[in-house]
């Protein structure tokens, strides 16, 4: 995927700065997120679908994960600071509970199978707002782009199937706050958060992280909990789709 190269290299950009005058770092992690998705209506080969919904836990997507990839990565210089974000992630979930309702009939039965491929990718640029001894604040503009392909199909217990299929493709701009407060002069535990909100081609983004990290000569561990919910609006075959990503994380930042 070209996108997802592109983002590579942008979130691997830090480690090209000249050393002069520049801090960075590279951050991998593990977010391990709830993800649902939801439609007001669908519409397949055998109608209309209402109310249609799927959620996926980790215990259900890590035992079916192909392939996953998630880095982020900042480079600061005075007060100027860039950031880069990228997460990758495919994967196939048979036997999945999918409620999906069709008009006056109710919940309708069945078997389903579920497939999510694709790359959510952020850049952002900006500067810091404030800064003291042990605490600093981010004003950013950024670009988050989700490219993903979703498909699910299944069998009805009443007998014929559902086939729904969509490519996500969405670029949206977004403006964003990123802090990180130090407990004490030592500068070991430190309060991490951002928060973004934005729209372009979906109707509405908006993200919001908080964390705690631990300090060491290299870097910091961190675990935080992370949200990103999306308002897409009418999709292909989906009216009114949104997405949630929520659940917690936990990576290293090596700082160079």
């Amino acid at each position: 995927m070209r996108t997802t190269a592109i983002a590579v290299l942008a979130c691997s950009a830090p480690l090209l700065a000249q050393a002069e005058g520049w801090e960075y770092s590279v951050a991998p992690y593990v977010w391990l997120p709830t993800i649902s998705l939801e439609s007001a209506r669908a519409k397949d080969s055998s109608g209309l679908v209402d109310g249609s919904r799927l959620d996926i836990g980790p215990t259900d997507y890590l035992k079916a994960l192909d392939f996953a990839l998630m880095l982020t990565g900042d480079m600061r210089k005075d007060d100027w600071v860039f950031k880069g974000d990228l997460i990758y992630l495919k994967f196939g979930i048979d036997d999945q509970d999918i409620d999906f309702a069709r008009p006056g009939s109710g919940p309708v039965a069945g078997e389903y199978e579920a497939v999510l491929d694709g790359a959510i990718i952020a850049l952002a640029g900006g500067r810091t707002l404030v800064r003291t001894a042990n605490y600093h604040l981010d004003g950013l503009v950024g670009w988050r782009r989700v490219a993903m392909s979703l498909e699910v199909s299944g069998d009805l217990d009443g007998g014929g199937s559902i086939d729904l299929s969509s490519d996500l493709d969405f670029d949206d701009a977004f403006v964003a706050l990123n802090g990180r407060y130090a407990f004490g002069d030592g500068d070991r535990w430190s309060l991490r958060y951002y928060a973004d909100i934005g729209a372009g081609d979906s109707d509405l983004t908006w993200q919001a992280m908080v964390g705690l990290g631990y300090g060491f000569g290299w870097g910091d561990l961190f675990v935080n909990y992370r949200h990103l919910e999306y308002d897409f609006g009418d999709v292909r075959q989906f009216e009114d789709l949104s997405a949630r990503f929520s659940g917690p994380s936990i990576g290293g930042i090596f700082r160079f």
